[in-house]
């Protein structure tokens, strides 16, 4: 039971006339009252029919096996009535986990995964057939806080016993990193595969609305529902599967790309390896075409709201609600007003920009249907079987660089320092069996390209250097319009970011 506040409302009309004009005015009288409002008035379960313990935190926990004592048994028989559909994978993850007190028992540790199959998927070794390697990654923070064993923690690893009130120790509890199975900082073991592995990752999220997950593979693509992706997106309880072909032998990374994530340790590392019984066919291939960019990164002055018109002496106006949104106190003031602990809405950022050639004297000029990009850097493009050539020139104060997804690239990952040049060389997956469109992927699909210089604490980001890559089917270009989609009109390309001033590399600047 709890509070409600409810509004009552009387509605009284009246004829208004007007210039010769009739019509009806509406005249509304709210009041407001306070109420006791029962969440559940009848006492029952109406979905099964069972009264609803008043004590009990979770619906239907006194039922046999919802609580297993300490030394008991009980066995558990699960149906298996619905299966992947057609357009699934031949297996689709979920998750089990114990459910007496679900916030508590999945802190705990009880938590694992469980494969749903079509018949005759599984071989013997009880692995999907036609598969080499299957991999199982848990993304979640561990709030140890909610563990059942937060005092057994204390009195054996902890050295202050009055810690359970203390504000830091329990934001250190909670496995900020947020962790993979369990681990962080790269302690994973055993994501190892060889070279032309036929590989299959689930991915499962759990949690609490922190634990938002883009969980990224460098090095490789994947497939997922016949699309070509290197990132798949987690939710609290959501799983995911995804394919992968490895054929390049390295150590790559796989980890959150949430900021905070990623800089708190949730990345590891995977190995493909090149193994005597595997062969891998490498197709001598010159690529179709070699496409040529000169991008610069330089700092320049971003004013995040240019234009806000000035009505009736000091308000503000938002362009498209036309409403009060600036001025204080309106939400809008603290992000573009300037004043006592607040800059403003203008900042000293660092950007992408183009140039005509190597010479970087020219800046190559924006097409009225690329200015929608602001802060972005140029859009770069390319079809499968293409290599794309960048040289980057940094006229900005710090090192950086240009690192790509969805692509392979060499020295991208090198940082370049002030006012020297270097040349970047991207490829853009000779075969097309990688970076491309897949089956069910329209012509043309965007990864992103940025600095990974600084990237654990992000300042390269938050500064602004950041752009969109578009790879495409082969003819889907035409080069002779800058690269524009053959069939379509215009694009428009966003990105959706919060630009965090405060961890950013530059220094603040107070613009006039």
């Amino acid at each position: 039971a709890g509070y409600l506040l409810a509004i009552l409302i009387t509605c009284k009309k009246l004829l208004h006339w007007q210039k010769g004009r009739r019509g009806v005015e509406r005249v509304y009288h709210v009041g407001i009252i306070e109420d006791v409002w029962d969440y559940a008035p009848s006492g029952k379960n109406l979905l099964t029919g069972e009264p609803i313990e008043r004590d009990d935190l979770y619906l239907g926990v006194n039922k046999p096996g919802s609580h297993v004592g300490p030394g008991k048994n009980f066995i558990y028989t699960w149906q298996v009535l619905d299966g992947p559909s057609p357009s699934d994978p031949p297996c689709i993850p979920y998750l089990y986990y114990s459910a007496t007190d679900p916030p508590r028992d999945t802190n705990s540790g009880l938590v694992g995964p469980l494969l749903v199959c079509k018949k005759g998927t599984l071989g013997p070794n009880g692995i999907q057939k036609g598969v080499d390697k299957e991999f199982f990654l848990l993304l979640s923070v561990m709030d140890e806080n909610l563990s059942w064993y937060l005092d057994d923690n204390i009195h054996k690893f902890g050295k202050n016993q009055e810690l359970e009130e203390d504000e830091v120790f329990e934001e250190s509890n909670k496995m900020h990193g947020r962790s993979v199975n369990g681990y962080m900082y790269g302690n994973l073991p055993g994501l190892e595969m060889c070279a032309g592995d036929r590989v299959v990752w689930y991915t499962f999220g759990l949690g609490t609305e922190a634990d938002i997950h883009g969980v990224y593979f460098e090095g490789n693509t994947f497939q997922r529902q016949s699309t070509t992706r290197d990132t798949v997106s987690l939710f609290p309880h959501t799983a995911a599967a995804v394919s992968m072909h490895p054929k390049a032998p390295g150590v790559f990374e796989v980890s959150c790309r949430t900021t905070d994530h990623y800089s708190a340790g949730m990345r590891h590392r995977y190995h493909v390896d090149m193994c005597p019984d595997k062969k891998v066919k490498h197709a001598d291939m010159k690529p179709t075409r070699i496409v040529k960019y000169f991008i610069s990164a330089e700092e320049i002055e971003w004013d995040y709201s240019p234009e806000r018109p000035v009505v009736s002496g000091f308000t503000y106006y938002c362009l498209l609600t036309k409403a009060n949104w600036y001025m204080s106190p309106s939400p809008g003031s603290i992000f573009v007003e300037k004043g006592e602990g607040r800059i403003g809405s203008r900042y000293k950022k660092v950007v992408y920009r183009e140039y005509t050639d190597d010479t970087f004297r020219v800046q190559k000029k924006q097409q009225p249907n690329q200015q929608h990009l602001g802060i972005m850097g140029p859009i770069i493009r390319g079809e499968v079987g293409e290599q794309i050539l960048i040289t980057f020139k940094n006229k900005a104060s710090r090192p950086y660089s240009i690192t790509a997804h969805g692509v392979r690239a060499r020295g991208s990952h090198l940082p370049v320092s002030p006012g020297k040049k270097d040349g970047s060389f991207t490829e853009t997956c000779l075969k097309g069996e990688s970076s491309g469109p897949g089956p069910s992927d329209p012509n043309c699909i965007t990864y992103a390209y940025y600095s990974t210089v600084d990237f654990i604490k992000v300042h390269d980001l938050y500064s602004g250097l950041l752009g969109p890559l578009v790879v495409c089917r082969p003819g889907t270009l035409n080069m002779a319009r800058d690269g524009e989609h053959v069939t379509v009109c215009g694009t428009v390309r966003t990105v959706q970011l919060v630009y965090r001033e405060e961890v950013r590399s530059l220094e603040l600047s107070l613009l006039t």
